[in-house]
């Protein structure tokens, strides 16, 4: 109550501060506040809507959609991601054909973080064509020699779920293309095509020469969702690689429920690097 709706939009944006009670009950004027706010007092308003009944918040977003502002739509889409469900991804994923680029990612964002969604599949399947099985000495399961070979073109099509052509400096255009896309898939496609546990699939394309950026795409893809299974072996990677960050160790643990968070601390703790 002290803090008003400005506060509680503030700790909607924390999950270690969206305590019961924190931000109180829905505003009974969100709807006037919604029409007449400003974009700070409507993003407000709608976290506090979103927190009590997530349609109606998702209605509001609607009504205004064809008349706001580019900044608007992004940002409400953002407050939409922060907690979305498959009840929000017809309309995240209508956003992703916003003619405003800045909307079209922050709706790739929140559907990529959204187990189930279609841009989750279609990244899942973008991802199973980069990985390929051979059967052969060395590597893998049953001496089965696990490969990423990233696309030599970009599909521009590919562009409406958030992926991005141009590379940042120091990362190869193919290398790119496999870091977004496998960041985004499900990491139960490498499970699946390899036949492999998590452990073995990292084990099988050590040596590949996009391993680095696949176990970026996998780090990234973890710290995401949680994904436990996936976490200890990331970590055990991340240590044995030649440059640590420890940032990166952190975050990884960090975004883990807390007995596994703590094992997982208490493993990198105990690693030959630190002692």
């Amino acid at each position: 109550a002290v803090c008003g709706v400005r506060g509680a939009w503030l700790a909607s944006l924390n999950p270690a501060w969206n305590k019961p009670g924190a931000g109180g009950a829905a505003p009974v004027n969100a709807d006037e506040v919604w029409q007449t706010g400003s974009l700070s007092e409507r993003a407000a308003a709608l976290a506090l809507v979103r927190r009590h009944a997530p349609a109606r918040g998702r209605e509001l977003v609607r009504s205004t959609w064809a008349g706001d502002g580019a900044d608007e739509r992004r940002r409400f889409v953002e407050v939409l991601g922060a907690a979305c469900s498959m009840e929000d991804e017809p309309f995240l994923e209508s956003a992703l054909d916003d003619k405003s680029k800045t909307v079209r990612r922050a709706a790739a964002a929140a559907l990529g973080a959204l187990a189930g969604s279609r841009l989750r599949a279609r990244m899942t399947e973008r991802a199973r064509a980069m990985i390929v099985v051979e059967a052969g000495k060395g590597g893998g399961k049953k001496g089965r020699r696990v490969t990423l070979r990233p696309p030599q073109e970009f599909d521009k099509a590919w562009e409406r779920d958030g992926l991005e052509e141009q590379a940042p400096g120091g990362v190869g255009k193919r290398a790119w293309w496999l870091r977004q896309a496998l960041g985004a898939a499900d990491l139960s496609v490498l499970t699946e095509v390899t036949g492999l546990d998590p452990a073995g699939v990292l084990e099988a394309i050590g040596e590949d020469d996009y391993f680095n950026d696949a176990l970026v795409a996998i780090t990234g893809a973890v710290k995401l969702r949680a994904d436990v299974a996936w976490a200890g072996p990331t970590l055990r990677c991340l240590l044995r690689g030649k440059k640590l960050e420890i940032e990166s160790l952190g975050a990884l643990a960090g975004a883990l429920p807390p007995e596994a968070r703590d094992a997982l601390l208490l493993e990198a703790a105990a690693h030959d690097r630190f002692n």
